[in-house]
């Protein structure tokens, strides 16, 4: 069962339009229990502009690739967040506007979502979270 939905912020919250959609659908899935961190290569400074701004509501936990000393897509960046989230990988999905940081986690055994546009990845963001509820 998915029990988080890891979001990148600037390929995936930040720069795509609609940018409410994906803040609502977060929302949605932390209603229903889900966890919505974000993994987002960003340096220090600006990482704490913007929990400044409170450009990280409601994601939590938020970690910074700045703040970890590692970043994607290196392998050490995704075992250091599944440590520090307690989750199996099958229990995760990762969503990444960049193909090469959905490799690591894949192979890890986290479902990915590949960001295109808001619409495809809630469409496909459900269909991981129905597939795992109809396994069970």
């Amino acid at each position: 069962m998915i029990k988080v939905v890891i979001f990148d912020y600037f390929g995936v919250i930040w720069y795509l339009r609609r940018r409410s959609q994906i803040l609502k659908f977060a929302t949605e899935l932390r209603a229903q229990g889900i966890s919505t961190p974000i993994l987002s290569n960003v340096i220090k400074p600006i990482g704490w502009v913007l929990r400044k701004t409170g450009a990280y509501a409601g994601f939590e936990p938020v970690l910074l690739s700045g703040e970890l000393g590692t970043n994607k897509p290196g392998p050490e960046i995704y075992k250091l967040v599944l440590s520090k989230l307690t989750y199996k990988s099958s229990e995760c999905i990762f969503i990444d506007n960049r193909s090469e940081n959905l490799v690591e986690p894949k192979a890890m055994g986290v479902h990915v979502v590949l960001a295109k546009n808001p619409d495809q990845i809630i469409f496909d963001t459900k269909k991981i979270i129905e597939e795992q509820l109809s396994s069970k």
